[in-house]
């Protein structure tokens, strides 16, 4: 029995995959069904067939958003390092890397009231998590220098303004975007930087730094830890507003990438893999899972939420 499919610009698909999906696809009066040999052999001709498939708008959009960011990922990774080392070679070191570093900064005792309280991250936390993360990949993806890249860093710069902050509570902000994912892919990666890769990293955020007008950027990663180290036994410690944001924030940034059934074995993942001192400096519990068994469910959960896609600005306009 040959599959019947649907025809539809040039392209086809398995129309018994479209049946038990009866939410994605509602096909017109207009629509073909016919063996897959045929529909091949339509499919080469020169002339595309005018049979259409209609989906429903919300999810058509989405779909058509998400393969936009697929090719646009694809095509930043050639001649792109930065991006290709993000999105394909150590892409879930990075994804639950700034995870973790996020969380790390909400332990800063005497910041931690001035920078996210001044803002709408305790109310609207899940959008503001998830501005900042397709906001990073649009530097990531398109380039510092492009017109998106600069868009991007005008969001952050406006973002900061109303803000009260130090130099060095700027620069320990930046710090954690690349310290807490080298500390993560040290400790469990698959495979772990290379000399040229920690250069590559580093090099980045220090442009970012200049760009949004951070003073005093140190040239070394020896010196961003010991920067980090000291400014965190000066100024870490529990807060009432650090700990009560930390858990909104661990269940907010599980729902960006995770599916719903993988979502509480991925926060006791991320309690696991996080240095104990800043655990204890946001008032969190013990993880319920051995570390390796939270390594683990990581990795699973990497294989539903990991990928191509790219998050774009043009979605957290619209948030």
């Amino acid at each position: 029995m040959t599959d019947e499919v649907l025809q539809f610009g040039g392209d086809f698909c398995v129309a018994r995959r479209v049946a038990r999906e009866p939410a994605l696809i509602r096909a017109s009066p207009s629509f073909r069904q016919e063996s897959a040999a045929s529909a091949f052999a339509r499919a080469v001709r020169p002339r595309p067939l005018r049979t259409r498939v209609r989906l429903t708008s919300r999810r058509a959009g989405k779909q058509r958003r998400s393969s936009r960011n697929v090719y646009r990922c694809l095509r930043s990774m050639h001649g792109n390092p930065i991006a290709d080392l993000y999105y394909r070679r150590h892409h879930w070191d990075f994804r639950l890397g700034t995870y973790l570093g996020l969380l790390r900064t909400m332990s800063i005792r005497d910041m931690v009231a001035r920078l996210y309280s001044s803002s709408l991250l305790k109310t609207q936390t899940f959008t503001r998590l998830k501005r900042t993360r397709e906001l990073i990949a649009t530097l990531i993806v398109d380039g510092l220098d492009s017109a998106r890249g600069q868009e991007a860093l005008r969001r952050i710069q406006r973002a900061h303004q109303g803000v009260q902050a130090s130099n060095d509570e700027y620069r320990y902000v930046l710090s954690v975007f690349f310290l807490e994912p080298l500390r993560f892919n040290e400790l469990y990666g698959k495979k772990l930087f290379s000399e040229p890769d920690r250069k590559l990293l580093l090099e980045f955020w220090l442009q970012v730094g200049e760009r949004l007008q951070i003073g005093e950027l140190l040239p070394s990663l020896h010196g961003w830890l010991e920067f980090q180290r000291q400014f965190e036994a000066e100024h870490q410690g529990f807060t009432e507003q650090g700990g009560a944001l930390a858990r909104v924030s661990l269940d907010e940034v599980v729902r960006l990438v995770i599916p719903r059934g993988m979502q509480g074995l991925t926060r006791q993942a991320l309690l696991g893999t996080m240095e104990p001192k800043v655990r204890v400096a946001l008032g969190l519990p013990l993880a319920r899972l051995p570390v390796a068994v939270s390594v683990n469910t990581l990795r699973f959960a990497a294989i539903f939420g990991a990928g191509t896609r790219v998050p774009t600005m043009d979605s957290a306009a619209r948030s």
